[in-house]
């Protein structure tokens, strides 16, 4: 038998339930083309990490147990981190990467919990200590909230006119989200020093149990977003969805464009590069080509590549070439990147597909 003895715990559980069971199906879902779905499912699992005391403490064979309260689960200060790798992850013009001393913090609080749960020091939940540690904590989030929407800030102004609406739309949901986040993290700060209604608590509560609703809404939004055959394209059609014909215009263009030598032997082209060149958004870039050729940016551009290194591996003139000279002539910066695209475009390595042409 379990029992709900509050509205709070009541609310905590089924936002400990959503975050739980929602951070394993869009971890489950990442992917090469989708790997930022896995820090907002991380984030969820962290975020639910709050409320797992409350849950365990339902059943019987928890309730009661005061080392419950020690488990070294409440992850606060890594929820932030992995918020920010996210957006960060689905912004793909950023190429910088988040400091990983960012996580210590929360390693740290990780750290100090296991060893008040191992030596079951209850003390410090009933201490000033412990007050300040979450007072500190959502101090610590709030400042952390403001490092996010000035990135996102200054990442839109200077990428923004390069994102589809999709895009673009999820990256201000994640602005919108810190703003909602740091009124709830603002309360929890004020809260202890103030006497507050039950009433007010209660819609506390249920804002807090909103955004978890939000982010799992958001977090399935994020999935069915990279579904490009189900994207649908704004016009006097609803109906009409992306196919073949819709980026066939495109794709002439970014082909004629990326098939000249002096283009794909750049071994430093990027897809930004390619939507600057043609004034195309990237994100209609991508699609065009993923659309058209049934592969992303890097594995179309490898193509004509190994189209070109086929050519100078039958042309007598290249015979005295290493297969690295081969590789440099092509546009691939490594010896090793030539022979796994060159084995993956033609099922033969560059030497045996020479001994074929004698």
């Amino acid at each position: 038998m379990i029992f709900i003895k509050e509205y709070s715990d009541l609310i905590d559980v089924v936002a400990a339930i959503l975050c739980l069971v929602f951070s394993i199906v869009f971890i489950s879902k990442t992917n090469k083309k989708n790997s930022s779905i896995l820090f907002l499912g991380l984030y969820l699992l962290v975020y639910s990490s709050e409320s797992i005391g409350i849950l365990l403490n339902l059943f019987p064979a928890f309730r009661g147990n005061p080392r419950l309260e020690l488990l070294p689960i409440n992850l606060l200060l890594l929820r932030h981190p992995l918020l920010l790798m996210y957006v960060q992850k689905l912004a793909y013009f950023n190429k910088k990467t988040l400091p990983k001393y960012f996580f210590l913090f929360g390693f740290f609080e990780f750290i100090f919990f296991l060893i008040l749960f191992i030596f079951n020091i209850q003390g410090f939940l009933h201490s000033k200590l412990y007050v300040w540690h979450i007072i500190l904590g959502n101090i610590y989030m709030l400042v952390f909230s403001i490092y996010i929407l000035k990135w996102i800030k200054k990442h839109l102004q200077e990428y923004g006119d390069k994102y589809n609406k999709l895009l673009k739309g999820q990256i201000k949901w994640v602005r919108n989200y810190i703003w909602a986040d740091m009124l709830l993290g603002f309360f929890l700060v004020v809260f202890p020093f103030f006497y507050y209604p039950k009433w007010l608590a209660f819609v506390f509560w249920l804002y807090y149990l909103g955004l978890t609703f939000w982010t799992v809404y958001r977090g399935f939004y994020h999935i069915g977003m990279f579904d490009f055959s189900s994207i649908k394209l704004s016009g006097s059609n609803p109906k009409k969805t992306i196919n073949h014909q819709s980026f066939s215009k495109d794709f002439d263009r970014i082909k004629n464009h990326v098939s000249k030598k002096e283009t794909f032997t750049n071994p430093d082209l990027s897809i930004q590069d390619v939507s600057k060149s043609l004034n195309i958004p990237a994100a209609k870039v991508s699609q065009a080509i993923n659309g058209c050729s049934n592969m992303n940016f890097k594995a179309y551009v490898n193509s004509i590549r190994i189209e070109y290194s086929k050519e100078l591996l039958r042309d007598a003139k290249y015979d005295k070439y290493s297969i690295e000279g081969i590789a440099n002539e092509t546009g691939f910066k490594s010896r090793s990147a030539f022979y796994t695209a060159f084995k993956t475009n033609t099922s033969l390595t560059p030497a045996q597909f020479k001994k074929k042409q004698v």
